[in-house]
């Protein structure tokens, strides 16, 4: 294993322009949306999809919630009020909604049960008594209180026509004594068909889950030769410590590894279906339990890359512990229900890292380890040039060689970095973008 340092060089990018606050005026959903509008959509369509959010008094678009359909030019928004996925048409036309809530909806609406596969009303995503899944939440009404919220966006496979999504954790959170059993869909990576919502396969990657690790980091899709075959290919790091790979046609497990070092809770994967292997239980106590990653996962919601010269799979890493405890807290409508907490581990470092994972076995090819110890909010991006362009938990941009880590380049920018860097040619110009603050920092690559 490669290990690299910060160490300034001459810089290759030179910053082209700042401008600060007051620069976005209009709704996020209209600033994403037209920049896919750039790729094909009709620009006319950005003033009735703009206004989807106002016309749903109860949907709330969350930063990063929206993923389009290259065939049909549909959007898919993640609606964080309701734990719901809502499909729109380029004109603002609801056509489909899966999670929670979904009986609020329109005439004429599509609407899918994961559970039942057909297209009838719903108000959970959690199997209900006498559904396909319903064996998973025994206890009788466990599953109405069972999470599982859609919140973060998934990825459309426009090649099959199919949409892939990540289901958040099971609730309360950290006290599983009500809900025993696997807990479907929770924690689970879905294959969806985008027009009808019928379910085509799922992977939990945690069963049970007591330790708050959804399974909501998006899905990347990657078509590559993998073991010597080529394959349509889904990857996730997940929270729970682990990196998948996965066949996106079939849903077939591949291969798996941990990608943090310091994990009490899995020995490992079951070589055939990829479920986790559990090593010391880690379900909170009312003393406490010590688990390894912290609840905030070994990775979270910021984007991951891939590498194509190299296979490498690009991610964020957190290697941390934490002290569950699990309490009696009733469920009350309109708060929270953890059902327990938890803190750091005494003793225990937190210590974050960019780390590269092959995808043929899983194995971390270099790391760039000590980056910062404040919220790592930024997403990674790969160049063809070979760059990986991140932000680190300091405020500040990095450059680093995509092949081994290498640090090129870094700028402090002054403020916490809670996005992806983005990258665009402008009159045979390639720049490199990124916000800070309320401010965006744009920069020239110069080859």
């Amino acid at each position: 294993m490669t290990h690299t340092t910060s160490t300034p060089i001459t810089p290759r990018l030179r910053r082209a322009r700042r401008k600060t606050r007051n620069l976005i005026l209009l709704p996020l959903a209209t600033i994403i949306l037209i920049l896919i509008l750039e790729e094909g959509i009709a620009r006319a369509a950005i003033t009735e999809i703009a206004e989807i959010g106002h016309k749903e008094p109860n949907a709330i678009v969350e930063e990063g919630g929206l993923a389009v359909n290259q065939s049909t030019n549909n959007i898919y928004v993640t609606d964080i009020s309701g734990n719901r996925v809502i499909e729109y048409t380029p004109s603002g036309e609801l056509v489909l909604m899966l999670g929670k809530n979904v009986n609020k909806t329109k005439t004429g609406t599509a609407q899918a049960d994961i559970c039942t596969q057909n297209e009838i009303t719903t108000e959970n995503v959690e199997c209900q008594p006498g559904e396909p899944g319903s064996e998973t939440w025994p206890k009788d009404d466990s599953w109405k209180t069972g999470g599982g919220p859609t919140w973060l966006t998934g990825s459309y496979d426009a090649d099959t026509d199919t949409l892939y999504w990540g289901v958040g954790n099971p609730g309360p959170d950290f006290n599983g004594d009500q809900r025993k059993g696997d807990n479907l869909y929770s924690c689970s990576v879905l294959a969806l068909n985008p027009h009808t919502g019928k379910l085509i396969w799922y992977h939990q990657m945690t069963p049970h889950n007591t330790s708050d690790w959804d399974a909501t980091q998006t899905p990347m899709l990657v078509n590559a030769d993998f073991q010597g075959k080529p394959r349509k290919l889904l990857l996730q790091a997940n929270r729970n410590g682990y990196f998948f790979v996965l066949d996106r046609l079939t849903g077939d497990f591949l291969t798996g590894a941990p990608f943090i070092h310091n994990m009490t809770w899995s020995s490992g994967l079951e070589p055939k279906t990829g479920r986790p292997i559990i090593k010391e239980d880690p379900a909170p106590t009312t003393e406490g339990t010590r688990v390894c990653p912290e609840g905030a996962g070994a990775t979270n919601w910021p984007s991951a890359s891939y590498y194509p010269p190299t296979g490498q799979f690009l991610v964020f890493a957190t290697e941390a512990c934490h002290i569950f405890v699990k309490n009696e807290e009733p469920f009350a409508l309109g708060k929270s229900f953890y059902q327990g907490t938890e803190r750091r581990s005494p003793g225990d470092p937190s210590q974050k890292f960019l780390r590269a994972i092959d995808i043929q076995n899983g194995k971390i090819a270099w790391e760039i380890p000590n980056i910062g110890g404040g919220p790592l909010d930024s997403g990674l991006m790969t160049t063809a040039g070979g760059f990986v362009f991140y932000a680190d938990a300091n405020g500040a941009i990095v450059a680093a060689d995509a092949t081994n880590g290498k640090i090129l380049w870094h700028a402090g920018l002054g403020a916490n970095i809670s996005n992806g860097p983005e990258t665009y040619m402008l009159d045979g110009q390639q720049y490199v973008v990124v916000g800070a603050g309320d401010s965006l920092f744009a920069f020239t690559v110069t080859p």
